[in-house]
């Protein structure tokens, strides 16, 4: 099948004006470069079952090895990490009196004379073990791995041949996605990538109030990295054909199970669904016929339903996914960073209980663990994850290739109201998460109850969930028969004297 979306033979001879108006000034490897990314948003995609529109992306289903795991690592690291103050600095420290701009000045000099092209270089990597790190990873229950693809400063996290603005030409001059992708495959995960490139981050680096300082942004010789001005002739077109052709590449060259886009997918009609095919008849390609690729979006153009931040509050009949960090997206460093939401660490206990509710919901959890320049991770993360492996050596059945019940859960702790309604804080020992495989209940008590006892309402005889009767029941990591007596409203269980672990206990019952 060859693509039904035709060549763009106007636009490309827009944008071939538009350089052409800067071939003074624009570099001719720049220029050349433009006409290689039109050429590839211009040519075929891969022959398959899927058709390069939103009807046809939005009828695939979810693979099931996705609805089995559950669990997943980000790393969302890149040159974004080097300040340790804002989440945002490429953008930030274009503007004149914000947080980051006074820490660029004070740190690295002047944006006029020192601009973000000319930081990228302390993004060294220089103590980075993607092997050990994707060990522990897998300890503590993963079951895909996600790297960052590109974040919104335009510098791509892998060997990219369509930018000289990659991991391997600058920073740490390393194949950084194809490196964390070995890992996964060595350690039996799946590999994803995940891109941000929806936004123009330097058209929006100064303020509108601002003096007009003239930075490096406004250099033809770096609109390779920054992009040309806002209203320049052919640029928003220059700036899509670029998104479309290096994630093309990223898609050719690493064969990723999953894509990440942070938003929508970026320029649909024109030429998103165009790359959303080939990805998935790729994919379908390599598999024998059968799709294994997922698409996290965070619309209702198909795929995945990702919620960054997020939770739904109820069971859903689609798969779906929470995006989330244990702190910040980029690692900060907690003395140096500005005071904004999520600088602070959140506890492994929180982080557990936010897998089970989401599991009980029928949704994943993507978890970011921040790394520093230097590619380590700090203390938090490193007994976060052992914390993770420990609870998964005695409870990981309870969590993976399970599905809903006929309800998420019992208990008086509620999401908080807002759209980041992802868990701030523990739940309560009252709290129950619901899990089942076949037969097989599990019920999720998030805490140990003071005394001595659990009890479980929705498991009375006269429930509307269950009246089946209950064949057995016992609690992982106790080898100790358990007391139990079922009322009609509720199932009392005797606790034994010492608890399994810490964070949540699990319930295995059989009916």
């Amino acid at each position: 099948m060859k693509s039904n979306v035709s060549p763009r033979l106007a636009i490309l001879g827009g944008l071939m004006l538009a350089v052409t108006a800067f071939a003074v000034e624009r570099t001719s490897e720049d220029i050349d470069r433009a006409k290689i990314c039109a050429a590839v948003v211009a040519g075929p995609i891969e022959v398959g079952p899927v058709e390069p529109n939103e009807a046809s992306i939005k009828a695939i289903k979810c693979p099931e090895w996705f609805r089995d795991a559950k669990f997943g690592i980000w790393s969302h690291w890149g040159p974004g990490c080097i300040s340790g103050v804002d989440q945002n600095y490429a953008r930030e420290m274009y503007r004149v009196g914000s947080w980051a701009y006074k820490y660029h000045v004070e740190h690295f000099g002047d944006p006029t004379k020192v601009g973000y092209k000319d930081i990228l270089k302390y993004w060294t990597a220089a103590n980075w073990d993607p092997d050990a790190l994707m060990k522990k990873y897998k300890a503590a229950g993963a079951r895909y791995f996600v790297s960052m693809g590109r974040h919104h400063d335009g510098v791509d996290c892998y060997d990219s041949q369509y930018t000289p603005w990659n991991s391997v030409k600058v920073g740490p001059h390393k194949d950084v996605g194809g490196l964390w992708q070995q890992a996964a495959i060595k350690e039996g995960l799946r590999f994803g990538f995940s891109f941000h490139p929806h936004d123009f981050y330097y058209w929006e680096g100064q303020n509108q109030n601002q003096p007009k300082l003239v930075f490096d942004t406004s250099d033809p010789k770096y609109w390779s990295l920054y992009v040309p001005p806002r209203g320049t002739p052919g640029a928003e077109a220059e700036f899509k054909d670029g998104v479309y052709a290096r994630i093309k590449d990223a898609v050719d060259k690493y064969h990723p199970d999953l894509l990440y886009f942070d938003g929508g997918i970026p320029d649909p009609n024109e030429r998103g669904y165009k790359l959303m095919a080939h990805f998935y008849n790729s994919n379908v390609k390599r598999n024998g016929g059968t799709n294994e690729a997922v698409l996290c979006l965070k619309s209702d153009q198909g795929g995945v339903k990702d919620l960054e931040r997020g939770e739904m509050k109820t069971i859903t009949e689609n798969p779906w996914q929470t995006d989330t960090s244990e702190s910040g997206w980029f690692y900060l460093d907690e003395p140096a960073a500005a005071d904004e939401l999520y600088t602070f660490h959140r506890s492994s206990t929180t982080m557990l209980h936010m897998l089970i509710d989401i599991v009980s919901k029928n949704g994943n959890l993507l978890m970011n663990i921040p790394q520093r320049a230097d590619g380590t991770i700090d203390e938090h993360c490193e007994n976060l994850l052992a914390e993770f492996a420990t609870w998964m050596k005695i409870n990981r059945e309870a969590i993976f290739e399970t599905r809903p019940w006929v309800i998420y859960g019992e208990g008086p702790s509620q999401l908080p109201r807002s759209n980041l309604n992802d868990l701030k804080s523990p739940l309560t020992s009252k709290d129950f998460r619901f899990t089942t495989r076949g037969h097989t209940l599990y019920a999720i008590m998030c805490g140990w109850p003071a005394g001595g006892q659990a009890v479980i309402r929705s498991l009375g005889k006269d429930s509307k969930c269950s009246a089946a009767e209950i064949k057995e029941l016992r609690l992982l990591g106790c080898q100790q028969k358990l007391k139990w007596t079922r009322t009609g409203g509720e199932l009392q269980i005797k606790l034994p004297p010492q608890k399994p672990g810490d964070g949540a206990y699990v319930f295995k019952i059989t009916f």
